[in-house]
């Protein structure tokens, strides 16, 4: 697990060398570290409650002997390793680039799955890949400088580069990738009866986030997937290759414009009339965005998802 994050979580530090600003490398990696924290507290919680259908059976809640390794929802996990390593797997491996797995991804509860699926939301920007991550994080931080100083009346500038309108429109074509993506590919697989035969094991809500799953992962280069979907098939084989390319290629396009358009222009010295990036209350407002414009994009697709499926679970 640490290997999987130990190279994108020092590309932060590798930043603010390279920027001359290292004090705002690591607040980056301090609101990767938030992040990551806040998804592998959820997920553990989510998994240690346990399922109601088995606790009304009087199912055995736990393993290995007198002290039970395991309490909760333990169908479909390697038992061996608890629920703290196992939400640990999740969680490293939704934010990263990575789809091992010490657990079925279709039997963690729907919070549990829901909570992957919205690490993976997010844009890979939690550690991410190797470079992915902090190229989302610095988009995210963007976006987060010419919103917070359009609010206080200070200059959309980030470490000496100004935002203006072509740079905005490349933040904004970053931004809407993903849904425009995503949301089509999930309600067309919704939509043909070539989609919904995929669903060999489950149908409503934890279908819908199944198919939703597939799609998420496929484009965020991941490879996480409920396996209760069998995408062994044309059209899921064509339209994961359509996420995919985008997730890998499409994304890339406005990052490589933006950085050619900061490339080009005169660094500007800070001033005590620049925003400060490196306070505590930009990284709070850095994470109020990532998750508001996360939820903005898919908030309709996680109620429908995991939400409903929650509450039917714990009617």
């Amino acid at each position: 697990m640490f290997a999987i994050v130990a190279l994108p979580a020092a590309l932060c530090r590798t930043f603010g060398l390279m920027t001359g600003r290292l004090r705002h490398g690591w607040l980056l990696y301090i609101t990767m570290t938030l992040l990551f924290s806040a998804g592998l507290v959820g997920v553990h919680r989510a998994e240690s409650i346990g399922n109601p259908a088995l606790e009304s059976a009087a199912a055995p809640r736990g393993f290995a002997g007198g002290e039970e390794a395991w309490t909760g929802n333990a169908e479909g996990k390697e038992v061996r390793f608890g629920t703290g390593g196992m939400a640990l797997a999740v969680a490293v491996t939704s934010n990263g680039a990575t789809g091992s797995a010490v657990a079925q991804d279709d039997s963690l509860s729907p919070l549990g799955g829901g909570i992957a699926l919205f690490n993976m939301l997010m844009g890979e920007l939690v550690f991410g890949g190797l470079g992915t991550g902090l190229i989302s994080m610095v988009l995210a931080a963007l976006l987060t400088a010419f919103i917070a100083g359009l609010m206080t009346g200070r200059g959309p500038v980030y470490l000496g580069n100004t935002i203006g309108v072509p740079e905005m429109k490349l933040i904004a074509i970053h931004v809407l990738i993903a849904p425009v993506v995503i949301l089509p590919l999930t309600a067309l697989a919704l939509m043909t009866e070539a989609g919904r035969a995929g669903l060999t094991t489950n149908l409503g809500p934890h279908g819908l986030t199944s198919i939703a799953f597939a799609y998420v992962s496929s484009f965020a280069n991941n490879g996480h997937n409920f396996a209760g979907l069998n995408a062994d098939s044309r059209f899921y084989n064509y339209t994961t290759l359509l996420a995919m390319l985008a997730g890998r290629f499409l994304l890339t396009l406005p990052a490589l414009a933006l950085a050619g358009a900061f490339a080009g222009q005169r660094r500007r010295a800070t001033t005590p009339g620049s925003l400060p990036v490196d306070s505590p209350i930009f990284a709070i407002v850095l994470i109020a965005m990532i998750l508001i414009v996360t939820g903005l994009s898919f908030l309709p697709l996680l109620c429908l998802g995991p939400a409903v499926e929650h509450l039917m679970l714990w009617k």
